[in-house]
């Protein structure tokens, strides 16, 4: 498998056409709109979940299986290979923005299955079109099975209303108190699927329909010929099938719609089924999804010449940093750094939106500038992270609202009032960034570098300064390059006080950062509260850290000979996908460093290839102008990378992964972490787009300066900003 291509991308970039289901892991693609989501592997499996209040909350389980029956020959196929791993003449899986589908033929019976999420509700809609393209008439039933969440505790129900062919589940919330029976009544405890055509035969127990809880093998009910439309009591695995039954003559076809969601109340189900009632409205449904991903994907495009690169930034890595932006990483337990990130790339496909989910997270900050890391967007109580207090907030607040107002192109965003969360007062979102700054200037150590608290990037990093006086390198450049770039804010302003506080600020932290966190060859991580320094020549683990060594560049702290020794040391975190976070990897516990040093090596922040920081290292190298190293950093960090196949690193080439195993002396070397969730997809997009092919959206305009890699002979770009696109080449 290792030597064979398992897929393309097609349709000018707008599809990943895979011709396997044996793909090396499950390449899944996800399809979601703000109340629901699906992720769908190449043979059509996965789960549905909707989502509430910032919680997504799983309401199928992880298969869709789907089965025809010759009913006169007694052939069974499985189109979609799973559960029977059922082959036949061909296969292929097209994974689109909006949708995925397979299509396989077997003993001349053609299926496809579509199936997309539409733009507004909580449901998934698949299509299935069977075709004779066989010399004789066929009797077939087809058997579309799907888990429905069972009752839990509290019991459930799984039953078919035959005058409206619809077959629901039903568990009422679980609850512990008696009085928490009036605060769930309301959630959502419905689960449905329905079909536009007659239902012939139904089941509502995973047991009855499989006759035992081996969903491997062949199905009872499709041995019996048809289902039992015996509904589903009181148990743990309801399962929502349905049989179609149809004859087909020669070249004759059949389609049909299955519709499968979940509903607060009967009612809505029965609304849902009046909205999808017939072809004409769920192709309706199709086509505004497809209007939808037109829109999202024109804010920028560029061609060039590197087709596989173009699909990702044109669409698909959009379309990550649209999932994470928008539905909030999937999880109500999060860091505003993450947010912010998030932000600041969807401000490069929708400015004025992502300035909306920025001020979200400006509100939460105290009127004394300090903003707190982690928080529950739910508003359940805190736990964990969100116990303790981190120190850079107040770093990607600044950071990423410089970049969202300029990609607004709009400066009186300054002047917006904003609240703070612990405060009736307002003030500009000026004075906001401005004290920012300022707090984090007066928390600061006994070498005037800033208190890293209980970590800061990376949070794993907390033994340090978990007694409040540990010192950050990381964190002090970071505020360097952030009062630089808002001092120039400053004097457009008009506002000298603060221009000339905030470079004295970066003026003093530069000598402190050159005086105490240089080791001769590198850059220290800090020091921890006794004052010993870490990330150092000595120490046998953790010798580089590449954030100290990036940021150090990024902020003009490095210059001369110790700028290219800083680059000497970042060479040596190099490899063929990326750079290292940290080397060498840490293989027992360190109290200095503390939770990250038991992490698994290789994995991330302990010596993986942490994508995210090796776009640092991109942005880096743009600032000192070497633009071929920061192209090279990022085509190695993209799962198309050809150093790192997705045959060699096993994810489907759809998206960049939080890291990839980073030791060398492993078989797993290169592997990828397969998850979907990081910050490197937003810093990708912003340092290709603004850096190097150099379109820049500012307050003053739209900017048109190339620095264009060896690797790049020509660009045609064009850029969504104001409410007009505007065109490029060099």
């Amino acid at each position: 498998m290792a030597n064979k291509k398992l897929g393309k991308f097609i349709s000018d970039g707008k599809i990943y056409r895979i011709d396997t289901p044996k793909t090396p892991t499950r390449w899944y693609n996800y399809l979601f709109n703000d109340k629901y989501i699906l992720n769908v592997s190449q043979t059509l499996q996965g789960a549905g979940s909707f989502i509430e209040n910032d919680s997504t909350n799983e309401h199928t389980g992880n298969h869709r299986h789907f089965y025809w029956l010759d009913r006169a020959s007694g052939d069974i196929f499985c189109p979609c290979y799973q559960p029977l791993k059922s082959y036949g003449e061909s296969f292929e899986c097209n994974h689109g923005l909006g949708h995925s589908g397979i299509r396989a033929l077997y003993k001349g019976i053609d299926t496809k299955i579509r199936v997309f999420v539409p733009t507004d509700s909580m449901n998934e809609i698949w299509t299935i079109t069977v075709t004779n393209r066989t010399n004789q008439t066929k009797d077939l039933s087809f058997f579309s099975a799907f888990p429905l969440r069972g009752g839990g505790t509290m019991g459930g129900e799984c039953r078919f209303i035959h005058d409206k062919q619809i077959l629901y589940k039903y568990a009422f919330p679980y609850h512990v108190f008696y009085n928490d029976k009036e605060k769930v009544e309301n959630n959502i405890a419905y689960s449905y699927v329905f079909s536009d055509k007659e239902i012939h035969s139904y089941d509502g127990s995973l047991q009855r329909f499989y006759g035992c809880d081996d969903v491997t093998e062949i199905p009872l009910a499709i041995k019996n010929g048809e289902c039992s439309s015996i509904d589903g009591e009181g148990e743990n695995a309801f399962e929502g099938v349905l049989e179609h039954r149809f004859i087909l003559e020669t070249r004759q076809s059949f389609s049909f719609n299955i519709i499968l969601g979940a509903a607060k109340s009967k009612e809505e189900i029965f609304n849902i089924k009046k909205q999808y009632s017939d072809e004409v409205s769920i192709q309706n449904a199709f086509e505004a999804v497809k209007n939808l991903w037109d829109k999202r994907t024109k804010s920028f495009f560029i061609e060039t010449g590197k087709k596989d690169f173009d699909s990702l930034v044109n669409y698909w890595l959009k379309k990550q940093v649209i999932l994470l932006a928008r539905l909030n990483r999937l999880t109500p337990y999060c860091p505003v750094r993450n947010q912010l990130q998030d932000a600041l790339g969807y401000s490069l496909i929708d400015a004025d939106e992502a300035l909306e989910y920025a001020l979200k997270v400006l509100r939460r900050q105290r009127k004394d500038g300090f903003l707190k890391m982690w928080y529950m967007t739910d508003g359940s109580p805190d736990e964990k992270l969100c116990l303790i207090n981190h120190s850079d907030g107040g770093i990607w607040l600044i950071l990423c609202m410089l970049e969202i107002i300029d990609n607004c192109g709009d400066e009186k965003i300054f002047e917006r009032l904003e609240g703070y969360i612990d405060s009736d007062e307002k003030t500009s979102i000026y004075q906001h960034l401005l004290k920012a700054a300022y707090y984090l200037n007066e928390s600061v150590g006994s070498r005037g570098l800033c208190l890293m608290k209980d970590g800061d990037w990376t949070d794993p990093i907390n033994g340090a300064g978990r007694l409040g006086k540990g010192e950050s390198t990381w964190l002090s450049m970071a505020l360097v390059y952030c009062a630089k770039r808002l001092a120039a804010i400053c004097e457009r302003k008009n506002d000298f006080k603060n221009k000339n506080k905030l470079l004295e600020i970066a003026k003093r932290l530069e000598h402190a950062i050159n005086t105490h966190c240089w080791d001769g060859k590198w850059y220290i991580v800090g020091y921890d509260d006794n004052g010993v320094p870490f990330g150092t020549q000595n120490d046998k683990e953790g010798q580089i850290f590449l954030n100290a060594q990036t940021w150090a560049i990024i902020s003009g702290c490095a210059t001369g000979e110790r700028l290219k020794q800083c680059k000497e040391a970042i060479a040596k975190c190099d490899t063929p996908f990326g750079s290292l976070l940290l080397t060498p990897a840490f293989s027992q516990w360190n109290p200095i460093w503390g939770r990250l040093s038991i992490k698994q090596k290789g994995t991330t922040e302990n010596g993986s290839v942490y994508c995210h920081a090796t776009m640092f290292k991109a942005f880096a190298d743009c600032i000192v102008g070497d633009v071929d190293a920061a192209f090279k950093s990022i085509i190695q960090t993209l799962p198309i990378n050809p150093q790192n196949a997705p045959e060699k690193n096993l994810q489907v080439p759809l998206f960049v992964p939080n890291y990839y195993f980073g030791l060398s002396d492993s078989a797993n070397f290169g592997r990828s972490s397969l998850h979907y969730g990081t910050g490197t997809t937003s810093w990708l997009l912003w340092v290709f787009i603004e850096q190097i092919a150099g379109v820049k959206a500012t307050i003053d305009g739209i900017k048109f300066e190339p620095s264009l890699p060896q690797d790049i002979k020509q660009i045609n770009i064009k850029r969504w900003f104001k409410g007009q696109i505007h065109e490029f080449n060099a």
